[in-house]
């Protein structure tokens, strides 16, 4: 096969990543579980955060998001989260590259540059289409 070279790939998360180093969950989860978070768990914080964000004094659905549709801007695990008019959502996208070590070895993951989220800062709706 011959040596591989270097690849790049892009992540919803970067544990390297400034923006990431500087937030306190992953530190938490490493203490709690030996481990760094990897991108499921990233996502599954920032899930849960923005539901609970929606949920709060509310169990109703329709409240819930009613609520989340007037986000605009939360600081997620991952970086910041902009969270668009149309209901879409925008964050941080990460580049890493895979680094193969001469002689062989296992690979490791680097690192490279974080692709900031488009940001949406108009008004919020008045009203939910549900």
């Amino acid at each position: 096969c011959g040596d591989p070279g270097d690849a790049a790939f892009s992540s919803a998360f970067a544990p390297d990543a400034p923006e990431v180093r500087q937030n306190a969950f992953p530190a938490l989860f490493r203490e709690l579980f030996g481990r760094a978070p990897g991108v499921y768990e990233m996502l599954g914080h920032d899930s849960m955060l923005l539901a609970a964000m929606g949920s709060r004094s509310t169990a109703d659905s329709g409240e819930v998001l009613q609520k989340m549709s007037h986000l605009r801007q939360v600081q997620g695990g991952a970086g910041a989260i902009y969270l668009k008019k149309d209901g879409s959502i925008s964050r941080p996208i990460y580049i890493n590259r895979v680094l193969y070590p001469k002689p062989a070895g296992p690979a490791k993951i680097a690192y490279e540059l974080t692709i900031p989220p488009e940001r949406e800062m108009d008004v919020a709706p008045k009203q939910t289409p549900w």
